[in-house]
């Protein structure tokens, strides 16, 4: 048969190889793993399967002035005012050139969005879940992480996620 044809071949291609190979290529192959989805995921789909909502102007138009960057931007108001104060008494010849409040700011934006992400925030189905979930965002970094983000470290990172998994059930009833 011509070698470019399109007929597809039918044989499995584990006869062919070496019988140590044959174990390694069902165990790597992807056609031996079917895509499992998230059991948060699950969850997720089976509480808007659920829920009975209309559409809603008002509550699209809340989704859409409060996504998940603005809401942790709101969430890290702190963090950014403490960088203007610290610019305010900044100097050019001046030591400090206030870094560690930047960087502060920037990882408390970062973390916030990861955990709006790992909270499902843009599935939200109503304003007050929505708002129930900011709540909890900044109550678990402030918990883990201090007022102003110095407590950042990666165990403190580690706990913060492990407090936002045990928290998930919660948020998704």
């Amino acid at each position: 048969m011509w070698p470019f044809g399109s007929q597809k071949s039918n044989k499995d291609v584990t006869d062919e190889l070496p019988e140590n190979l044959q174990e390694f290529y069902k165990e790597v192959s992807p056609t031996a793993h079917k895509l499992e989805k998230d059991s948060k995921d699950e969850k997720v789909a089976n509480v808007l399967d659920r829920q009975n909502t209309q559409y809603s102007f008002e509550f699209d138009e809340f989704k859409r002035e409060f996504s998940a960057q603005k809401s942790s931007a709101i969430n890290c108001a702190e963090l950014q005012a403490a960088v203007l104060k610290c610019y305010e008494g900044w100097s050019f010849f001046g030591v400090d050139n206030c870094s560690a409040e930047i960087k502060r700011g920037a990882k408390c934006n970062e973390l916030q969005e990861r955990a709006f992400q790992r909270l499902r925030y843009n599935e939200c189905y109503s304003q007050k879940q929505c708002n129930a979930i900011r709540y909890v965002v900044d109550q678990l970094f402030t918990k883990n992480f201090g007022q102003l983000g110095e407590n950042v470290n990666e165990e403190s990172q580690v706990k913060f996620e492990y407090d936002l998994d045990q928290v998930f059930d919660r948020v998704w009833k």
